[in-house]
């Protein structure tokens, strides 16, 4: 029973470390652009959306992009 109990908050962890990746740029692009960070989530989701990608593949592009040193948007 308690394996199991760690294998869901396993997931979790990971679930929120993806998301945090995305909660990241967007606070970082709003402040870089000096827009609300509301209209970052918008051009991230039209982003996200033209490219036909899951949010997990939003986030990789977010990954690779940084390392890289460019922006998503």
């Amino acid at each position: 029973m308690l394996e199991k109990k760690l294998l869901k908050s396993e997931g979790q962890r990971k679930l929120f470390a993806r998301r945090k990746i995305i909660i990241d740029e967007i606070v970082k692009l709003a402040e870089e652009k000096t827009v609300h960070e509301s209209q970052v989530v918008e051009r991230l989701e039209a982003y996200r959306a033209t490219h036909g990608m899951s949010i997990t593949k939003l986030q990789d592009d977010i990954k690779e992009k940084r390392g890289k040193g460019e922006s998503i948007i």
